[in-house]
């Protein structure tokens, strides 16, 4: 058997408040690892038997679920759709190509189909699965001979449904039909007809959907011819009623027709601004005449009459001039010639006269023209005005006539389209593979089954060994011991499966020897001052094995050297007499006839070896017993008594160890620790409790004692899962 070393650390504070203590070491500056792969392992091993039987159990049950359930066959057929069909006529209407998220959305639509209960019932019935309960019967199904063919036939569409699969592989528009039966033949069949089913499904429905369209637009151009037919009778109408007359025949949307109101107006217009500019023309003719001399006037000049008579003036006056120089102002000849020359004059006048008189009249009926026609194109403004106010309602009702002819023609358009294509169903779904009888089985397969059985078994321990590890809170390891208590582990000490601890102690090799050497020396390290001046050792319970590792620890310290006594401080179920056998079967004087001051120190101190220095004892070690109950040991234990004699054994031993009571129910242990200079925590592996163990500590911490750290006792490795030589060295072969 190996024996237990624990390395000391290299500084431990004992000053943390709340019973927290922390280890400085090399190992506890590593950075923690969150998988402890041998805490797991030993875990597994601690609960072996239980994994086992849980192993065993799964299998058990594994094999007779396969030999028991009944085989289910499988049949598959797929079919392929497309996302358009086909164009035949190449005028048929063509849904718009799906692109991104709408070619899922399309397939998983078409998937739904195939999951549908109308598509079940059509199988139902292709079938003719409710006629009889030959189906259900095959399916495994219960049957109430009760039921009636409509119950019947809901319940056979209800399996057909659970036992109906589709798969869509990812990337491809081929779909998988799948059906599940006890019979495969049955399975095949039903398959495809599934497939069968949702192909004339399909060409059904794009039928009824043009069938559906061409019934709308029919009943939509019909609506449409009756909105033209009312919208012109009202345009119609309104014109009437008006008196709007549309000469144009044609019409712009927006615009408006020309009625024989506005085309005088036009024409009217175009008179008078010609009345306009002719009657300007006069007027300055006029004007001009008025300011010129008559005879100078351009018109009178051009006069051919007044031409001639100026011809005739100037021969008569070339005439009376010859005269004159011949003949006497009254000669007869000059006064007729006078008289001639007078009445050319006069008539000059008069044509001069006349042509002014015209150019005055050409002005004034040049000016009644315009007022004419400006009064005629006033009255006819007023009536344009008013019948633009009405050509507003009329503009109005014939565009709503335009907006109506334009929808019957392009419903008429569509309408002609549909019905010429009602007779063509382009079809996108074809099929790609027919179901075939099934051969084999697809349950239950005896893989999965195991593998199932595997991982339940699996899943089943590590449940199970996390429970039992969850609410187990027992501390097994050192390492549980310094992680849990977060107290210095000083050592471990092996258990002794055979014999006696005391008599594997007097063997120096041997592995209980040796771990509590490895604890003295951890003692030793644990403060620069070395090993306490009085030591306490306690534990959180009874039966813990602090009285031997007293004994062990006040043997290995009077070896090296050292003046030790230990006392037995346990006034209630004293144990250290029964270790040493000089001690007698009666429990001697100890500490209790001290305190109460009926023996001295020297009348109960006894040799701590047996035989003394003549079987190896250096006479060094000596024993002070616990003495004879008191009746109210924690009393006793609470009075200067007990600080005056661990003063006597201070002035005497170098080194004092009480073995004090347990902790926990318990104050006799609280009163040592106020007398003493350290204090050494005993733990039983695998035997206590955490919650007892932080108890008692706390308890310790609070009563301001000093913890120095603790010890592992009864350490079983191979029990704890760890093996041989997790703690310790073996010396078997020394």
């Amino acid at each position: 058997m190996g024996s237990t070393v624990q390395t000391a650390p290299s500084a431990i504070h004992l000053d943390q408040p709340d019973d927290i203590f922390l280890i400085e070491d090399d190992a506890e500056r590593e950075p923690r690892q969150w998988i402890d792969l041998r805490s797991i392992w030993a875990a597994i091993f601690r609960n072996r038997f239980v994994i086992l039987a849980i192993f065993a159990i799964a299998l058990l049950i594994g094999v007779i679920g396969v030999l028991l359930t009944t085989p289910i066959y499988q049949a598959r057929a797929s079919i392929q759709i497309d996302q358009q069909a086909a164009r035949v006529l190449g005028t048929e209407e063509q849904e718009p190509m799906p692109i991104g998220t709408e070619v899922d959305r399309f397939l998983q639509t078409q998937i739904d189909i195939l999951k549908s209960q109308s598509l079940a019932q059509r199988v139902s019935q292709s079938l003719g699965l409710a006629t009889s309960d030959a189906f259900l019967e095959a399916m495994g199904a219960d049957i109430d001979e009760r039921l009636y063919s409509t119950s019947r036939e809901e319940q056979v569409i209800e399996v057909l449904q659970e036992n109906m699969g589709v798969n869509l592989p990812p990337n491809t528009r081929v779909i998988e039909i799948t059906f599940s039966s006890r019979d495969p033949e049955l399975a095949a069949r039903v398959a495809n007809s599934y497939v069968e089913n949702f192909i004339s499904g399909n060409i059904e429905r794009r039928f009824s959907t043009t069938s559906y369209a061409r019934n709308f637009l029919e009943n939509q151009l019909e609506k449409a011819r009756q909105r033209l037919q009312n919208s012109e009778q009202q345009l119609n109408e309104y014109a009437r009623g008006a008196r709007l007359i549309d000469t144009s025949g044609t019409s712009s949307e927006g615009g408006s027709t020309r009625s024989p109101t506005v085309a005088n107006l036009m024409q009217l217009n175009q008179a008078y601004a010609s009345a306009q500019a002719a009657r300007t023309m006069a007027e300055q003719r006029w004007r001009q005449a008025q300011a010129t001399n008559l005879m100078d006037l351009p018109q009178v000049l051009s006069n051919g009459t007044v031409m001639a008579l100026a011809e005739q003036k100037a021969e008569l006056t070339g005439t009376l001039a010859s005269l004159s120089e011949r003949l006497t102002a009254d000669h007869p000849q000059v006064v007729q010639v006078n008289a001639q020359l007078a009445e050319i004059d006069r008539q000059m006048r008069a044509i001069a006269s006349s042509v002014r008189a015209s150019i005055r009249n050409e002005y004034e009926t040049a000016a009644r023209q315009e007022n004419a026609l400006q009064s005629q194109v006033q009255g006819l403004e007023a009536d344009t005005y008013s019948e633009q106010d009405r050509g507003v309602r009329y503009n109005i009702l014939r565009r709503e006539v335009d907006t109506n002819r334009a929808l019957y023609d392009s419903l008429l358009n569509r309408f002609r389209e549909v019905s010429a294509a009602a007779g063509v169903v382009p079809n996108n779904v074809t099929p790609v593979d027919e179901a075939q009888v099934p051969r084999r089985p697809i349950h239950p397969n005896i893989k999965l089954f195991a593998l199932a059985a595997l991982l339940a078994a699996i899943a089943l321990s590590v449940i199970a060994v996390f429970a039992r590890e969850w609410f187990d809170d027992t501390i097994r390891s050192p390492d549980q011991f310094e992680d849990k208590l977060r107290l210095p582990l000083l050592g471990a000490v092996p258990l002794v499966r055979d014999g006696d601890p005391r008599t594997a102690l007097r063997e120096p090799h041997s592995p209980l020897s040796e771990a509590y050497h490895a604890i003295r020396a951890s003692i030793e390290l644990s403060s620069t001052s070395g090993i306490p001046h009085t030591l306490l050792i306690t534990s959180s319970r009874k039966g813990e094995g602090k009285s031997t590792t007293a004994l062990a620890l006040a043997q290995d310290m009077a070896a090296t050297g050292g003046k030790v006594v230990l006392v037995d401080a346990d006034l209630r179920a004293p144990t250290l007499h029964r270790f040493v056998s000089t001690a007698g079967e009666d429990r001697p004087a100890g500490l209790s006839d001290l305190l109460v001051g009926r023996r001295t120190l020297d009348d109960v101190l006894h040799d701590g070896l047996e035989g003394g220095e003549a079987e190896g004892g250096t006479g060094r070690l000596k024993l002070l017993f616990s003495g004879p109950i008191p009746p109210d040991a924690a009393t006793l234990l609470s009075g200067e008594a007990l600080g005056t004699v661990i003063d006597q054994l201070r002035e005497r031993f170098e080194i004092v160890i009480l073995d004090a009571p347990p902790v926990m129910a318990l104050a006799d242990a609280i009163h040592l620790s106020a007398h003493s200079d350290g204090v050494l925590f005993v733990t039983e592996a695998g035997g206590a409790h955490f919650g007892q163990a932080k108890g008692a500590l706390r308890r310790l911490q609070r009563a301001s004692a000093r913890l120095i750290g603790g010890v592992l006792t009864k350490y079983d490795a191979r029990k704890a899962g760890y093996g041989e030589d997790y703690y310790g060295y073996d010396y078997s072969n020394k």
